[in-house]
């Protein structure tokens, strides 16, 4: 399920347990939705399904309107997204999802790339996202994200089966991830979680270090409740290095 770079050295803790940034993706660190972006681009490159990708769009839809709860959405788009790469080659998507990389960096938030820098100097950086998993392993690469827990399509023999093996854009994967990266044991008091959305809560408050990014109504009024920070791509590095140096004992 994980994508685990070479570069997994973490700066250790004085309780020997490593220090971690778990990371949202979509409107965290990239603008829109991975999956319809690529999802688009597949389409272009008739390595997908076009009714899938409209059924998609109908999902967002309903959703938009409030004719679904997010579970339901969430479901039915990566739904969606499964069946409209069925009968293909993995060999193929994994070749496409490195083609996409060139358009789908321009969807960086300006912040991305030196939040990212920033985070791995104080341990392992680890992205928990709905994102497709073809398509943001290039990206997490790039940014020198060192471990993935994302969308996996249902693949067997080399092709896709049109079925969901992974849906990491439910709560309840998200909340299965953390604890198994808790179980591995990190230090939670020096680790840090950054999301926009109510739906990133098993990551952010998984951590003493909580970020809520441009974040949407339900998880700006609960970070308000929580006195957690609220931040922007013009002000979240000074945040974040502001409470780096917080809770470095030398500056204590």
């Amino acid at each position: 399920m994980a994508e685990r770079s070479e570069q997994n050295t973490s700066p250790e803790t004085q309780n020997g347990h490593s220090c971690v940034s778990l990371l949202d993706v979509d409107n965290t660190l990239v603008d829109g939705f991975t999956v319809f972006t690529f999802t688009s681009f597949l389409l272009r490159q008739k390595l997908f399904r076009g009714q899938s990708l409209v059924q998609m769009q109908l999902d967002m839809g309903e959703y938009q309107r409030g004719k679904t709860d997010y579970g339901d959405f969430a479901r039915n788009v990566v739904e969606h997204y499964s069946q409209g790469l069925a009968g293909l080659s993995e060999k193929a998507i994994l070749i496409a999802g490195e083609n996409f990389l060139s358009s789908y960096v321009k969807h960086l938030f300006p912040h991305t790339k030196d939040l990212i820098q920033l985070m791995r100097k104080q341990g392992k950086t680890i992205a928990v996202s709905g994102a497709p998993k073809e398509a943001f392993l290039p990206m997490a690469r790039y940014l020198g994200i060192q471990e993935s827990y994302l969308l996996e399509a249902e693949v067997k023999n080399g092709i896709y089966t049109g079925k969901t093996k992974v849906n990491m854009s439910l709560d309840e994967s998200k909340k299965a991830i953390v604890e198994q990266i808790s179980a591995r044991g990190f230090n939670s008091q020096q680790s840090f979680a950054f999301g926009d959305s109510n739906h990133d809560l098993p990551i952010l408050e998984a951590v003493s270090n909580p970020f809520a990014v441009m974040p949407n109504s339900a998880l700006e009024l609960i970070a308000k409740e929580k006195a957690w920070p609220i931040v922007n791509s013009q002000n979240i590095l000074h945040h974040v290095k502001q409470r780096i140096a917080d809770l470095d004992p030398k500056h204590n």
